[in-house]
């Protein structure tokens, strides 16, 4: 049967409804009809979600659905359902879609029997997501997964991104993109929507079961219980329901604008969805922009976070993928002496640039909470940190490995002008992405330059723990030409994350850099007396390898 020849199931479909997404906004009023809502126009979090789907990401057909939601059951048994108030189990549920064929057509109902297989691919798909209302007014949003906006050419600004599959009448749609939901005020507050949102995403990353908006607020609440829900949660209760999640939290108050930064960039840069506390609430940051101009809160001979111009983030109060620039601010901090006053900066996410001091005093950072793998607990980035400035001179390292590297074997220019990018990475990502699959690289827009194939073989022979630590090397004369977003590397550092941060030489397990490599291997043969309190791993050396610049990892958007 053709596309759109279905007359014998007419009337089959009347519970779910296309509708048309004009340039003038009317749709949206009959959005709002079509949900029974007294409201003309969608709420703030709703409308804007309607308007990124419909601006940002193309969408030019709406499509509502009755649908039974486990996360909206969950709430229900929660919570609703002991209200005097009747709700319905069902919930509806939006499904957007791009223009269909090369007229960019709307959907129509006789479509949705048989899909296009532009709408069912699972990459590059017309299907850009979907957003679940609870079934109440005012209108709230539930379990929401839209595509990231933030795409440009190969690159993608926000780094947690996931696949996620859905079912319409037989179809299965695919979308890549952070999960989002609002806070209802009864079962959830900005805490536990986004306690929902980590979850989530760590469970389609297999990192951890699937957990429901009820069980955060048991998590958070079950050891001590400060306020009413609708007060908002305490910094220890987030980290506690994080820990009951198995979850490993971190918590870090940054002592300064500089260390907020790079604790963000980093984790972000890790693919690990990072909790913001700023001043009575809670958001999430899921990824960053680049400027081509430093920022001025790090010096550009240190650290890429230097160049963020924003940070991409997933606020309940005001919806997904905002984007959020850097700043400073600066406040008075008084001694016991009354004349004693010293300045210290604090790192502020604001949605203008040009705000004021006070207004951006409403959004400094205050707290940030990682949930990050449960095998990394010894060597945190901020251990990374401090050990990377040790393993990038020559005279360290010849005092650290002594024999084992030859004094010639590094030139101090070597380590001049390096510009570091400090993430976690997988053993197996990390093995994958230094080459990725054949269709992973036909399908940029830009070749990938590529390590020399001799680093490549090293590495994916070479026994590494379940997770490592990548502190990539720029050279700043490049960025200074190329930008951060164009930017080539000269080489790499892999940390062991099982490694002690005080036995700084047992953290190297690699060191590539500018055609040179040395590298851990255990060496064949049974323990020797000697090795009883040594790492038994003895350095290998490679020289005059290419010294070609090559692609940085993660910076590029791959299917």
């Amino acid at each position: 049967m053709q596309r759109g020849s279905f007359p014998l199931y007419d009337g089959f479909l009347d519970d779910i409804e296309c509708i048309p997404i004009d340039t003038y906004g009317g749709w949206k009023k009959i959005l709002c009809e079509s949900l029974g809502s007294i409201y003309s126009q969608p709420p703030r979090v709703l409308n804007f979600i309607l308007d990124l789907a419909s601006d940002r990401l193309g969408a030019k057909t709406v499509v509502i659905e009755r649908y039974i939601s486990p996360d909206w059951a969950d709430e229900y048994q929660a919570w609703y359902s002991r209200s005097f108030r009747s709700h319905s189990h069902f919930v509806p549920r939006l499904h957007f879609f791009k223009g269909i064929g090369s007229g960019d057509a709307f959907l129509t109902s006789n479509d949705l029997l048989n899909l296009p297989t532009e709408c069912t691919r699972n990459e590059d798909s017309a299907y850009v997501g979907y957003c679940i209302l609870r079934p109440f007014e005012p209108i709230t949003v539930g379990d929401t997964v839209l595509q990231s906006p933030h795409v440009k050419g190969d690159s993608n600004a926000v780094h947690c991104l996931p696949h996620f599959q859905v079912n319409l009448l037989g179809h299965t749609l695919t979308v890549r993109g952070m999960p989002f939901m609002q806070q209802d005020r009864a079962v959830s507050v900005c805490a536990e929507a986004d306690l929902w949102m980590i979850a989530k995403y760590m469970h389609a990353e297999g990192r951890s079961r699937r957990f429901r908006p009820s069980e955060m607020v048991k998590f958070a609440t079950g050891s001590f219980n400060q306020a009413p829900l609708r007060d908002g949660l305490l910094v220890e209760q987030i980290h506690h329901a994080l820990a009951l999640m198995d979850l490993n939290p971190e918590g870090i108050t940054p002592l300064s604008a500089a260390e907020a930064l790079r604790i963000i960039y980093s984790y972000v840069e890790s693919q690990i969805p990072v909790m913001v506390a700023i001043p009575g609430h809670v958001f999430t940051v899921v990824g960053h922009t680049y400027s081509s101009e430093p920022n001025g809160i790090i010096s550009p001979i240190d650290s890429l976070a230097a160049y963020v111009d924003s940070f991409v983030v997933h606020d309940d109060e005001l919806g997904p993928y905002l984007e959020l620039k850097v700043g400073i601010v600066k406040e008075e901090e008084k001694g016991d002496a009354e004349d004693k006053q010293d300045q210290f900066t604090q790192l502020c996410l604001t949605e203008d640039a040009d705000a004021s001091q006070e207004e951006k005093k409403g959004a400094v950072v205050d707290y940030c909470l990682i949930p990050k793998p449960s095998s990394v607990i010894h060597l945190l980035e901020t251990d990374v940190r401090l050990i990377v400035p040790s393993l990038l001179s020559k005279q360290r390292i010849i005092r650290f490995f002594g024999s084992q590297v030859p004094e010639d074997f590094w030139e101090e220019s070597d380590f001049s002008n390096l510009v570091t990018r400090i993430y976690l990475r997988s053993n197996e990502q990390f093995k994958r992405e230094i080459l990725p699959p054949n269709e992973d690289i036909q399908g940029r827009k830009k070749a990938l330059r590529l390590r020399d194939p001799r680093v490549i073989a090293t590495y994916w022979r070479q026994m590494l723990p379940e997770y490592i630590w990548v502190v990539e090397l720029a050279d700043k004369s490049d960025l200074d030409t190329t930008g951060p977003s164009e930017r080539k590397i000269v080489g790499e550092m892999i940390l062991d994350s099982t490694a002690h941060r005080y036995a700084i030489p047992n953290t190297l397990l690699a060191l590539h850099l500018k055609g040179r490599m040395i590298y851990r291997e255990n060496p064949p043969g049974e323990l020797r007396k000697n090795d009883l309190l040594r790492d038994r791993r003895e350095f290998q050396l490679i020289k005059d390898l290419d010294t070609t610049p090559y692609d940085p990892l993660n910076r590029k958007f791959y299917p």
